[in-house]
């Protein structure tokens, strides 16, 4: 079980340096609703995630890497 956070972590990712597109993808862990869709830099290796206005539980993120999943991993939101 990852370790509950309060409104925002950072998450660390790593994309081939051809990576033209990358993104995460935020989702509800029932419905499995998209929720936010973050753009990320392909030159950085990590993004600070917020998700203010969520209600807290547990979600879901994907590492989308040229439209092609690449990494999915657990969130739980607590306040």
């Amino acid at each position: 079980m990852p370790t509950p956070f309060d409104q925002e972590t950072r998450i660390a990712y790593a994309v081939p340096a051809t990576t033209r597109q990358a993104e995460l993808q935020v989702r509800n862990s029932l419905s499995g609703k998209l929720l936010r869709t973050v753009e990320l830099n392909t030159q950085q290796h990590e993004v600070v995630l917020r998700l203010n206005g969520l209600l807290p539980g547990v979600y879901h993120y994907q590492l989308m890497v040229d439209g092609v999943p690449r990494a999915h991993r657990r969130l739980v939101l607590a306040y």
